[in-house]
C-alpha cells in the first residue's frame, strides 16, 4: 500500500502531473454501493461510498467526506481530530486539488490497486521514499 502524495511532496515526474492533472470525479474516490460510479476505477484504497437522496457520502477510518450536487462545494469532516472540525471546500478541478484538500484534514489517502498496477511506482511516492525504493531495488538486482 503506498500513501498519496501531492506533486508538491513527489518527485515531480511530467508523468505524475499528467496523472495529478486529470479531472476529478467523485466515482475516482471509491465504490459507491459497491459498483463503480460512471465506469469510473476508484484511485484510492477502501473508500466506500453511500448514495443518499441528493447527496454522496464517502466514509472510512472516522472520516467522512460528502459530495453534494456536482461542482457544488463538498465537506470533509474528520472524527479523528480534536476538534472535528468540518470542512469545506469548492468542487475540486483535479486530482491534485483533492489530495490537498484532504492533507489539509489530515486525512491519509492511500493509492488503490488500480493505481500502482498502472502507474510507475517510483512516479506516485514521495520525494522522501524515492531514495528508499531505489536503494531496495538496487539491493534486489544485486547492485548495492
Amino acid at each position: 500500500m503506498f500513501r498519496v502524495v501531492s506533486f508538491f511532496d513527489s518527485t515531480k515526474s511530467i508523468e505524475y502531473s499528467d496523472f495529478l492533472n486529470q479531472s476529478f470525479h467523485i466515482g475516482m474516490l471509491g465504490l459507491i454501493n459497491s459498483e463503480k460510479l460512471n465506469n469510473t476505477e476508484p484511485l484510492f484504497y477502501q473508500w466506500n461510498g453511500k448514495k443518499l437522496s441528493n447527496w454522496i457520502e464517502f466514509t472510512k477510518d472516522n472520516i467522512k467526506i460528502e459530495f453534494y450536487k456536482k461542482n457544488d462545494p463538498y465537506k470533509i469532516t474528520n472524527l479523528n481530530l480534536e476538534i472535528r472540525k468540518q470542512y469545506y471546500f469548492p468542487f475540486p478541478r483535479n486530482i491534485n486539488e483533492f489530495i490537498c484538500d484532504c492533507e489539509r484534514c489530515n486525512v491519509i489517502l492511500h493509492w488503490s490497486n488500480y493505481v500502482i498496477k498502472t502507474n510507475d511506482i517510483k512516479n506516485i511516492i514521495s520525494i522522501y521514499n524515492y531514495k528508499n525504493y531505489m536503494n531496495n531495488l538496487l539491493e534486489k538486482i544485486g547492485k548495492k
